[in-house]
């Protein structure tokens, strides 16, 4: 999985609709694979 198929994945998420009970949307990631480690910012 490469960088902007995870930009794109998470973008679409965040725009789906919240029903109507919830008001904030968090989305847990762990890379498993360490596949993006090298893009870690600290």
């Amino acid at each position: 999985m490469d960088t902007d198929k995870v930009i794109q994945d998470l973008n679409r998420r965040f725009a789906a609709p919240l029903l109507e009970f919830y008001q904030h949307r968090i989305i847990f990631w762990y890379d498993e694979d360490k596949e993006f480690e090298d893009k870690h910012n600290s």
